[in-house]
């Protein structure tokens, strides 16, 4: 729902948007036997090169000018999809290792220094600090890869949002919010402070939220399906 809306910002400021779901792809993992064959036996290059969908993918990062890595939190990180797909983008960097500031990564092979990249990812607990972890690992990838973490969107008591009637006016604030994070990503390079407030702004008070999501757990126990 939200990354909807955040494409439909950026296609409203001009942007092409490519949209990738990584569970409806083939992705192996990356599981060569230690043996580094991107880096030492085919440069470059995946042992399952022909054998999966990752290849396509990263080109299409290769070849965007901004990448938005939009993920629910699980068991406070990425889902499984995801990881598998980070971890098979080891071609694009070479096995060498240079120091900058004090710390160690490797070189580029294929990226062009200075990506883009935003996170985007929602969770079904109240508060913000749920997404500590996921954001530390986010920001260590994209210095990795020689990028620029652009924005970091994060959208707390996100199962609220299925019941719009619930929440009134403020479904239209984070919804729009959102589409314009998108825009300004585009245009701005950045998500303004005032809009990543929107995004993630209270729906309900905690009391409430917690009552309700143990309603509603109960219930689907009960009937066996949510």
């Amino acid at each position: 729902l939200l990354l909807t809306h955040l494409l439909e910002g950026a296609r409203a400021a001009g942007a092409e948007v490519d949209s990738i779901r990584l569970a409806e792809r083939k992705l192996l993992p990356c599981d060569c036997g230690h043996r580094f064959a991107c880096w030492v036996e085919t440069p470059g290059r995946c042992v399952h090169h022909e054998e999966d969908d990752v290849g396509t993918i990263l080109k299409a990062v290769v070849e965007a000018d901004f990448v938005v890595l939009a993920t629910p939190l699980y068991v406070e990180s990425m889902t499984g999809q995801m990881k598998v797909f980070l971890d098979r983008t080891l071609p694009l960097v070479l096995p060498f290792i240079e120091e900058v500031d004090g710390r160690s990564r490797h070189p580029l092979r294929s990226l062009m220094p200075g990506k883009r990249f935003a996170l985007l990812s929602v969770c079904g607990h109240y508060e913000m600090a749920q997404f500590d972890a996921l954001v530390k690992t986010f920001e260590q990838i994209v210095w990795n890869l020689h990028g620029v973490c652009v924005a970091i969107i994060c959208r707390p008591q996100a199962m609220v949002l299925r019941n719009p009637e619930l929440i009134g006016p403020v479904y239209d604030v984070v919804t729009g919010a959102f589409r314009e994070a998108g825009q300004q990503m585009v245009v701005e390079g950045r998500v303004h402070p005032d809009t990543l407030a929107k995004v993630s702004c209270q729906l309900v008070p905690r009391h409430a939220f917690i009552s309700e999501a143990n309603r509603v757990w109960c219930e689907s126990v009960d009937r066996h399906e949510f």
